[in-house]
This record gives C-alpha cells, sequence and structure tokens, in this order.
C-alpha cells in the first residue's frame, strides 16, 4: 500500500501533466487555426490582385479603341476642313497689284479668275503663278477675293518721258524716264546732295520726278 504522501505526489504528477497536455493540445489547435487564417487571407489577397489585374487589363483593352476612335475623329475633323479649304470660284475676284519701287507707286487692277483657276485651291494656284505669272506672289487667298503682287524696279507707266533728280554718290544727277520705266542717265551735276538740309536729302535719296527738263533746272537752283 502506497503511503498518503506518494499518491498525493503521484496525484499532482498526473494533474500536472494532464494540464501540460492540454496546453500542447490548446497550442496546436491556436497555431493550427492562425495557420489556415494565414492561408485564407494569402488566397484572397491573391484573389483580389487577379481581379484586380484582370481589371486593368480590361480598362487598358477599352481604353484602346477610344484612343482609336479619337485619332479617327481627329483625322476626320482634318479631312472636313480640307474639303472646306477656299478655292477660287466664277465670281471670286483676282486683283493684280503691281508695286514701282523707282518711283513708289502701287497700281491696282482686278479681273474675273480665268477657266484655268477655276477650282483651284491656294496651293493649286500658287503652282499655277509659278508657270503661268512667276513674278506675281499671293498676297491673300479666299473663295471671295485673291490678291497677288508683283514687285517691279522700274518706274510706273504715269512716269514714262519723265526727267528724275536723284543723289548718287553725293552728286545730284538728272534721268530721263523711257518708255520701259528705266531711268537713263543725261546729266551729272556739280551740285553736292551733302551740303543740303537734311529734308532735301532724303528727297533727293528717294528721287523727285519732273515733267520737263525745264522744271527740273527750276529746281536745280534753289540747290545751288
Amino acid at each position: 500500500m502506497l503511503s498518503r504522501k506518494k499518491r498525493k505526489i503521484i496525484t499532482k504528477s498526473r494533474a500536472a501533466f494532464i494540464i501540460l497536455l492540454f496546453l500542447t493540445i490548446g497550442f496546436l489547435i491556436g497555431y493550427y487555426q492562425s495557420y489556415l487564417q494565414n492561408k485564407r487571407e494569402e488566397h484572397l489577397a491573391k484573389e483580389h490582385n487577379l481581379e484586380f489585374d484582370e481589371k486593368s487589363i480590361k480598362s487598358e483593352i477599352e481604353l484602346q479603341p477610344k484612343e482609336n476612335y479619337n485619332t479617327k475623329l481627329e483625322d476626320n475633323e482634318d479631312t472636313i476642313v480640307n474639303k472646306q479649304e477656299d478655292s477660287i470660284i466664277n465670281t471670286t475676284n483676282i486683283i493684280y497689284k503691281n508695286i514701282y519701287n523707282l518711283c513708289q507707286d502701287i497700281m491696282e487692277a482686278s479681273s474675273p479668275p480665268s477657266p484655268d483657276m477655276i477650282g483651284l485651291n491656294e496651293l493649286g494656284f500658287r503652282k499655277y503663278l509659278a508657270s503661268e505669272s512667276p513674278t506675281f506672289e499671293i498676297i491673300s487667298f479666299s473663295d471671295e477675293e485673291v490678291i497677288i503682287l508683283k514687285e517691279n524696279e522700274n518706274a510706273c507707266p504715269s512716269h514714262y518721258n519723265h526727267y528724275l533728280i536723284k543723289a548718287q554718290g553725293g552728286f545730284i544727277n538728272i534721268y530721263l524716264i523711257n518708255e520701259e520705266g528705266e531711268k537713263i542717265l543725261i546729266e551729272k551735276t556739280s551740285i553736292s546732295s551733302t551740303t543740303l538740309p537734311y529734308v532735301d536729302q532724303k528727297k533727293l535719296e528717294k528721287g523727285i520726278f519732273k515733267k520737263t527738263k525745264e522744271e527740273i533746272y527750276r529746281l536745280l537752283e534753289d540747290y545751288m
């Protein structure tokens, strides 16, 4: 027979073992549940990321046609602009401007378009001018009015057979304007232009036109 003291020790040992066993089981159960929870969360996270990636890919796919559509719209707008581009029609007024540098006059004339001009846009008309009238350039272009300009170094027809006094090399010279608008030197004077007042010097640099030689000599007397 075991003594009472030994029985108490055995009882306490069994109780401690049972408690330790329950604690171990509880720890294992808790660890397992925690493991399952982590796995579950990891699985959900993967599903969420997959869903997010699928949505992103879908969004990119959906956006691509919109960009293409916008590009097509822009192309269509450009096409519309081109279709609405001004061109020469029967009622277009063609204005010819001639600038004559020698006399600083501008002469202007207008006419309806020739049959070859009808239907030409600005680029087409520019090519037409390059072939038919290369000395003219386009100043403005619309279906209502086209202005073209030609620059001439000579004098205009209204100054043909007129006289011109002009400063050249510090002295005053006399020229005759022929029927081509060209200036022909007829006399070199000994009158200095550099000693004249500034206003007169600027006038002589540009040139002064007179109808007759008598008018020229009367003017020269003022500069002597």
